[in-house]
């Protein structure tokens, strides 16, 4: 046999013993595509961090503060000066005792409220997530709950907090009643902490008067809680978008009785 062909042979053996590493070819770019999308979501979120922050600014400098005078059981005579009615600061801390709060918004009051609402939604890029409107009840804000919560979860998110931090000061210095409602669809769950639709609602419900409550100082014995599950669904529709929509916390601000 000549040299050549032992040459050979013993080149194909190599061969075999070492087989082909393009897969680590393919690996490395799928672990690149992966960073890409990561950086991407975490790009995504830094950008909603900020647009709930330009929400919460918007109401932190006072904005919303100053409202229409009004007649009859709207605010207080003594609160208005020159036309304008200026709702005065929150206490830094909430009082342990009740005191009552005279600075109670009609309806006309609270749809100057829900401008200034929609405006500073509307600024931060949040309107297709939140929505201020008034109806029979008085001035409802509803948030999608992919806003403040995790799927099948009720801690608030950060970017949930954020958004109610910017609500809190305003809410508390008002002395209209608040209930806040928690709304699923339509398809069920049952987890290790939330047996229905039902608890979690519920849950989340309590979860935003909470934050309300403890990191504003809005007044607990104007606050009420409900879980609706998916018994008041905003759209009847069997889709993604119907879910979404259906899935929110309503902060209603109540019309005075």
């Amino acid at each position: 046999m000549s040299r050549m062909s032992r040459m050979r042979r013993q080149d194909d053996g190599d061969h075999e013993e070492h087989p082909s590493e393009a897969w680590l070819i393919a690996l490395a770019d799928m672990m690149t595509l992966l960073m890409v999308t990561f950086l991407m979501m975490f790009a995504i979120s830094n950008m909603d961090l900020e647009k709930f922050k330009v929400f919460q600014e918007a109401f932190a400098d006072g904005t919303g503060a100053a409202l229409p005078a009004l007649p009859g059981n709207g605010l207080p005579a003594e609160g208005i000066v020159s036309g304008v009615v200026t709702i005065p600061a929150a206490a830094p801390t909430p009082s342990p005792t009740k005191v009552p709060n005279k600075n109670v918004l009609d309806k006309a009051a609270l749809r100057k409220l829900q401008e200034e609402i929609t405006k500073a939604l509307a600024k931060a890029g949040l309107a297709d997530r939140v929505e201020a409107t008034i109806t029979s009840r008085g001035l409802v804000v509803y948030v999608t709950s992919a806003v403040l919560f995790r799927s099948g979860e009720a801690d608030v998110t950060e970017p949930g907090k954020l958004l109610l931090d910017g609500l809190g000061p305003i809410l508390s210095r008002i002395g209209n009643d608040l209930v806040v409602e928690g709304h699923t669809d339509a398809r069920p769950i049952s987890s290790e902490r939330f047996a229905s639709n039902w608890e979690l609602s519920g849950a989340r419900a309590a979860a935003v008067a909470r934050r309300l409550m403890d990191s504003a100082g809005v007044s607990h014995d104007r606050v009420s809680i409900g879980g609706y599950a998916d018994t008041r669904p905003r759209q009847d529709a069997a889709t993604e978008e119907a879910y979404a929509t259906n899935r929110r916390v309503e902060i209603v601000v109540e019309s005075p009785r």
